[in-house]
């Protein structure tokens, strides 16, 4: 039998990703498993002039990159808060990074035993099966996934 002890459900704070939430909170609560829910900050990409600095000299990425953290930090135990049954077995984290790179390795260093994710998230990608960060941790995960369909 599958044994499930840690879930990981990656959240970009879409619509999707919320019901996402819903379902690992209830697989949580079944399995009495830790809930994980994980933010991955994206990168900005540059367009040339210094690694540190883009536009107005009040503007550095490593300010933007921090205030996005504690914003992600703050949605994240809104969200924890918000779980209806798994909220004591339940952790948040933030990264920085690629989303489905940063999913796969912190699955891999949690040792998480199922991933639950939205078919699709922010990006949309509408016009196709799984959204791309969805499709890239359903082939490169080495536990199972569980995608979360996303209707409209």
């Amino acid at each position: 039998m599958l044994s499930i002890k840690r879930i990981l459900c990656p959240v970009d704070f879409s619509e999707w990703a919320c019901r996402a939430v819903e379902v690992a909170d209830e697989l949580a609560s079944r399995f009495s498993a830790e809930l994980l829910l994980l933010h991955v900050i994206e990168p900005i990409p540059l367009l040339g002039g210094a690694a540190g600095e883009l536009g107005p000299e009040s503007f550095t990425i490593a300010a933007y990159d921090e205030e996005m953290k504690r914003a992600a930090e703050v949605l994240l135990k809104e969200t924890r808060n918000g779980l209806k049954q798994s909220r004591d077995r339940a952790r948040t984290m933030v990264v920085h990074g690629h989303a489905a790179s940063e999913v796969l390795r912190v699955a891999s260093a949690e040792k998480v035993d199922l991933i639950v994710v939205a078919a699709r998230g922010r990006s949309g990608h509408h016009l196709f099966g799984l959204g791309s960060v969805a499709e890239r941790i359903v082939r490169h995960t080495t536990c199972p996934v569980l995608t979360i369909p996303c209707t409209s």
